[in-house]
């Protein structure tokens, strides 16, 4: 998703055959993200998370704790009744006084996890056979694709394009 925010200027996302959205990449991020990523990591040895996970759960009550492990913790912090980013900055600074608190990052709701959110949707009607002839099972809207990159004999990394030659097989079930 990386290479597609920086070189596409408008995507598409497909679920079961039909196109879910298309717009600009900052367009998805807004109309289809779940808010913020805050990542941060707690100093100490060992690392104490509970003065900081007490702190977020009184100032963003609304922000769940998605990861916490070896003094990192990660929330997501919806947009709905968040204050400006301005007081969240404001917050994580007297934090690292009081929590103990090494580093943080506040990030807007990646390509790649709004991606994840529309493939949770994807529906899966029958359970598919790869090894099953073209027709055999699943429904009209499943199109697998199968891409080799192409190589370049004089280095080990792929080039970066595709040849059509090297496309794998294309099949509809």
């Amino acid at each position: 998703m990386d290479e597609c925010q920086a070189l596409c200027s408008r995507l598409g996302i497909m679920v079961n055959g039909q196109l879910q959205c298309i717009g600009s990449p900052q367009h998805l991020k807004t109309r289809f993200g779940d808010g913020y990523t805050m990542i941060a990591k707690v100093g100490g040895s060992p690392p104490d998370t509970q003065p900081l996970t007490q702190l977020m759960a009184e100032r963003f009550p609304s922000a769940s704790l998605e990861e916490c492990h070896n003094g990192y913790v990660r929330y997501q912090i919806p947009t709905e009744n968040m204050p400006p980013l301005s007081a969240l900055f404001e917050f994580m600074e007297g934090a690292k006084g009081r929590a103990g608190l090494e580093d943080y990052s506040i990030s807007q709701t990646s390509l790649d996890q709004i991606f994840c959110n529309f493939a949770s949707e994807q529906r899966d009607d029958h359970e598919h056979d790869l090894d099953a002839p073209p027709g055999s099972a699943g429904n009209e809207n499943d199109v697998r694709t199968f891409a080799n990159p192409v190589y370049d004999s004089s280095s080990a990394a792929p080039t970066r394009g595709l040849e059509l030659e090297d496309f794998g097989a294309i099949s509809e079930v």
